[in-house]
């Protein structure tokens, strides 16, 4: 059934969320705005003096419309997995986790291909959505799949989305939705930790905030700071509220259920 409303869980989810807004909200650090340079360097055909956009520049119209479309959708997405998380638990009643998690795939792989399908035959839409998409192959080929983006492509399909909900699905079993999900606001921490390990540790990616005459043009990454450290400390305070708000022997009974 639908869950009770708890006053502390409440506060948990509240702290929880506060600690990710901290960690976005006081990032000092500034981000390298790729698609400027990439302009720059086709105009004038050099490499320019390594540019900076801080968080409180305003972005030319397009960019500033595809910003706004592009968190209405996460906010869109966002909603879709926490109704995904209530609407499966009548399901997981009677079936496996993986076999709820297996329909629910197929019938999202019919809906995203008549969607991408159907936004294919619109080039105003392609053109908003995916600018570079009609520089491949000089010709426009729009179901080109880069190379560089293979890799990234598998990690999300095999990781991000059939593992990842796999075990949102198994989980759903014994928890309440509202743990299950409140578990989302560990991304911006793991996010934080192997952005520290990929640009302090391993150097794969330069720090954004590096003063550099020159540089290719490649993405940089924010290490973490004391904005990350304070939002952690809420996250982590806010996730130890909710699981104080689960009843103990909710494992046990679905458990002996099974």
């Amino acid at each position: 059934g639908m869950e009770p409303w708890d006053l502390k869980r409440i506060l948990g989810i509240l702290l929880a969320f506060s600690g990710c807004a901290i960690m976005v909200l006081w990032s000092s650090t500034e981000a390298v705005n790729i698609q400027q340079l990439e302009d720059e360097i086709k105009k004038t055909n050099t490499i320019p003096p390594y540019t900076r956009t801080t968080t409180t520049t305003t972005p030319i119209p397009t960019e500033q419309s595809r910003i706004v479309a592009g968190n209405f959708l996460f906010f869109i997405n966002c909603l879709c997995t926490s109704l995904y998380v209530l609407l499966s638990k009548r399901p997981l009643q009677k079936h496996s986790s993986i076999l709820v998690t297996a329909w629910s795939y197929n019938l999202a792989a019919v809906f995203m291909a008549v969607t991408a399908v159907v936004t294919s035959w619109s080039p105003r839409i392609m053109e908003f959505a995916c600018p570079d998409c009609n520089n491949n192959n000089g010709g426009g080929d729009i179901w080109k799949i880069p190379s560089g983006a293979r890799g990234a492509l598998m990690y999300n399909i095999l990781f991000n989305s059939v593992a990842a909900y796999g075990i949102i699905t198994w989980a759903n079993q014994y928890a309440t939705g509202t743990l299950v999900m409140a578990y989302t606001v560990l991304q911006p921490v793991t996010a934080s930790v192997l952005s520290f390990l990929l640009v302090s540790m391993f150097g794969v990616y330069p720090r954004c905030h590096e003063e550099q005459e020159q540089m290719e043009v490649m993405p940089c990454l924010d290490p973490p700071g004391w904005g990350t450290l304070v939002g952690i400390a809420g996250v982590f305070t806010g996730l130890f509220v909710v699981i104080g708000t689960e009843k103990k022997d909710r494992f046990e009974k679905r458990s002996v259920s099974h």
